[in-house]
């Protein structure tokens, strides 16, 4: 489902660029080769910003047991679902190379707000929580300007979270425990050059992170696997300044 939703915001970002670029008359859409490097906007350069957005998680979680000299899956637990708000900060390097295409570094730190799942089995006598904490990521990025305003990319980066686990039985809690969580994310994403070095961006993402053992003891193995969607509006800044060759 979720790789679903990203293919579909994959294409309403490419989408929505390109109208953009026909409704402004600017780029004359992918079809036209003219060189725009005469523009005032500037692509090269280091930028900064900040962002808001909706994060969709998902969780596969289990507990298998030995059982006859081998593994047996006791609990399985797919498809638990987690969300929450977030607000963060990007910071990067993009490099223009040529006409019309652009190369960039990026990291991003996500605060992530009330990113939770929660689960309650036997009518509420045991009830769990797992919440998302704050999470950060680098990674690179390729985009292709449709015209001197506007920047499509994709792009893919490692990331890093952490997930607190907490239970209770009968309304008594039993205690609560932290994980790492590492994976790679892809992402898609539209710049649009507002003018004076800001730029406001859209963009989508997936990411699908390594599975984690929480426990994995005298045959006894409870793990998670997750991934999550999310998407993004921001607004960054970046210097004009032209650099010979490059814009």
């Amino acid at each position: 489902m979720i790789r679903s939703l990203l293919a579909a915001s994959v294409v309403a970002l490419v989408s929505s660029g390109a109208l953009a670029a026909d409704i402004n008359g600017r780029g004359g859409g992918l079809k036209d080769t003219g060189d725009i490097r005469a523009s005032s906007v500037t692509w090269t350069g280091i930028y900064l910003g900040g962002h808001v957005g909706y994060e969709f998680g998902s969780h596969n979680a289990g507990v298998d047991v030995p059982y006859k000299n081998q593994s047996v899956n006791l609990i399985d637990l797919d498809g638990i679902s987690r969300q929450g708000g977030l607000a963060g900060i990007d910071a990067g390097v993009d490099v223009r190379l040529g006409n019309r295409v652009v190369v960039g570094v990026l990291g991003v730190y996500d605060f992530a707000i009330e990113n939770e799942a929660n689960l309650s089995v036997l009518n509420g006598a045991f009830e769990g929580k797992a919440e998302k904490g704050d999470e950060w990521g680098i990674g690179g990025r390729v985009g292709f300007l449709l015209d001197e305003n506007d920047l499509i990319y994709v792009g893919a980066m490692w990331m890093n979270t952490e997930i607190e686990v907490s239970g209770a039985i009968m309304g008594t809690g039993i205690g609560s425990a932290k994980e790492d969580y590492e994976g790679y994310r892809l992402l898609a994403g539209w710049d649009h050059a507002l003018g004076g070095g800001f730029f406001t961006k859209l963009e989508g993402s997936y990411t699908d992170y390594d599975n984690v053992n929480w426990v994995n003891k005298n045959g006894v193995r409870i793990y998670d696997d997750a991934d999550s969607l999310q998407v993004k509006l921001g607004l960054t800044y970046k210097p004009q300044v032209k650099l010979p060759g490059l814009d």
